[in-house]
């Protein structure tokens, strides 16, 4: 059994701190007290062990026999450096050396870096952090010289986590997800619609720097294409690993995988890699590299790097959550460059027109509420179509919001004469209690940045506003209600996209087969309108596209 007392022995307690070995802090009277019991097996008496601790390193440094060292190290790591490093404790000399010689660290820093092996088994396996970013982490902790992440690369196949790795599999699987949730994210919004978007998420995650500058100038026609392939790649890294997306070379930017990536962009046309183009080498993409770039491409550097130096500045969940919306935002971008758009046919008669309504409201569309939003801008412009009324938000994205449009519903009409105002949300599915009053969040700061424009006609009490929620279908729980926001009396209401075809039917001074042309299939018809909702009108209404 280990002497206890020895436990308390300061002279080799600090010996045994002096060996730099990553032991778990909560053991170390542990350790101390094995290194004694050891040392006695040695033949070496207590009052002489704290020394002969100091001389084995002494001999280690200087390349003389080590097996009473290896002996000693080997017991207290599997012993007390935790379960994480058990498996460890027989290569601990095999990585110094290894650092020594491939990692052209010295003696000292080598030992002071595989003093944190088990903070860099934790970062990687748990955390999710590549290399460089555990190497940067570790550069504050133990040197004013910074280690490299080719160092920490070293240590990883020694401590039996996974190397961090972007394989064309992964950059394959983060395209696909992005293709199919940049629908969800951007709908049918338009180029300015895109980077409110993105504006407006980069305020919410917290986003560092002035995001109008950067989004700006990256959504820009004249933004570098090499660039933004290689924004594309570090955003892909982004999805994997905590990592600071300015120092790519970690991650192989001009393998197989970036090379894939970079076949998803048609404006690209150099002949070899983007990053060989773009990066030259350089292992940081910062404010240096940029100045060092051809006169023409300086100003998109210098954004381009500033960008990344933001990113890295927000915390990784914030920064994961940022990169996906930018992505997304590329891909869609790409989209637009490369798929050929097939368009819906009009329809010829008033037959025709209402047959393609009850195709598509026969059940949601799932089509993120867009082409539900285009069948109430058709259906209630025939309710209001007399000269009395002027119409407001038709035709608008899914996701203009309604406080930036100023209006109360995704559509509304405005009577010329008498104060009124019907509004229409369009929703796909069942309306529940919950979702319509949600809508009610934005009615204040809309009817106070109108206030002026409307008392201006009328007092707010006499103003009959009515807000009409239409759905497939509706909640039993959901009633009509009426509400008080900013003076303003409201009455909401609730109705089928059946009920409200029945009721243009009897209301309307246009022919329905002229607002179906114009709202629906001349709105689905815009560029901004991804293909894939298109696809969908002519699944659900058996069109043959054009």
């Amino acid at each position: 059994m280990p002497d206890p007392a020895a436990a308390h022995s300061p002279d080799l307690e600090r010996a045994v701190r002096s060996l730099h070995l990553p032991l778990d802090p909560r053991l170390e009277a542990k350790a101390t007290s094995i290194a004694s019991e050891i040392l006695k097996q040695q033949g070496v008496p207590p009052a002489e062990q704290s020394d002969f601790v100091h001389q084995l390193i002494s001999d280690w440094k200087n390349d003389l026999p080590i097996e009473p060292l290896s002996d000693l190290v080997t017991t207290l790591l599997f012993q007390c450096g935790g379960k994480v490093l058990q498996h460890f404790h027989n290569r601990y000399f095999e990585a110094h050396k290894k650092l020594l010689d491939v990692g052209s660290l010295s003696f000292e820093d080598a030992r002071l870096l595989l003093n944190q092996t088990r903070l860099i088994r934790h970062l990687i396996r748990n955390e999710r952090m590549s290399c460089s970013q555990v190497a940067r982490i570790l550069s504050t902790l133990t040197r004013a010289a910074p280690y490299s992440w080719q160092q920490v690369q070293i240590l990883v196949p020694f401590l039996g986590v996974p190397m961090p790795d972007v394989s064309t599999t992964d950059v394959q699987r983060i395209h696909s997800l992005d293709l199919s949730e940049h629908l969800a994210k951007f709908a049918d919004s338009t180029h300015e619609e895109e980077r409110e978007h993105l504006i407006s998420t980069a305020s919410s995650l917290g986003f560092p720097g002035n995001s109008a500058h950067f989004f700006n100038h990256i959504m820009s026609d004249t933004f570098s294409s090499g660039m933004l392939v290689v924004l594309h790649f570090l955003l892909s890294i982004c999805e994997e690993y905590d990592h600071p997306l300015s120092e790519p070379y970690e991650f192989k930017p001009r393998g197989e995988a970036a090379e894939h990536l970079q076949g998803t962009h048609p404006q690209y046309q150099g002949k070899s890699s983007a990053f060989l183009n773009i990066a030259k080498a350089s292992p940081v993409l910062n404010n240096t590299w940029a100045w060092g770039r051809k006169s023409g491409t300086i100003n998109d550097a210098l954004v381009f790097a500033e960008l990344l130096h933001c990113l890295e500045d927000m915390p990784y969940t914030a920064r994961r959550e940022m990169a996906s919306w930018l992505r997304q935002w590329i891909v869609r971008f790409n989209q637009r460059l490369t798929v050929r758009p097939r368009l819906l046919p009009g329809v010829d008669s008033a037959s025709g027109a209402e047959d393609l309504i009850k195709n598509l409201i026969a059940e949601e569309t799932h089509t993120y509420g867009t082409i539900e939003q285009r069948i109430v801008d058709a259906l209630t412009l025939l309710c209001h179509s007399s000269a009395e009324w002027r119409s407001h938000g038709r035709k608008d994205s899914v996701h203009a919001t309604n406080l930036s449009r100023r209006k109360l519903g995704d559509c509304e009409y405005i009577h010329r004469i008498h104060p009124r105002i019907h509004a229409y949300e369009a929703h796909a599915g069942r309306l529940t209690n919950r979702y319509m009053k949600a809508h009610f969040g934005s009615l204040a700061g809309v009817l106070t940045q109108r206030n002026d424009d409307l008392e201006a006609r009328e007092w707010a009490g006499n103003w009959e506003i009515r807000i009409t929620f239409v759905a497939h279908s509706i909640d039993p729980s959901v009633e009509p209600l009426d509400i008080e926001v900013e003076g303003f009396n409201i009455n909401v209401g609730t109705e089928t996209f059946s009920q409200l075809l029945d009721r243009s039917r009897n209301t309307s001074h246009l022919s329905i087969e002229g607002s179906v042309n114009d709202n629906i299939i001349g709105a689905l018809n815009e560029l901004n309108t991804p293909q894939e909702f298109r696809d969908r009108v002519a699944e659900l209404a058996e069109l043959s596209l054009q």
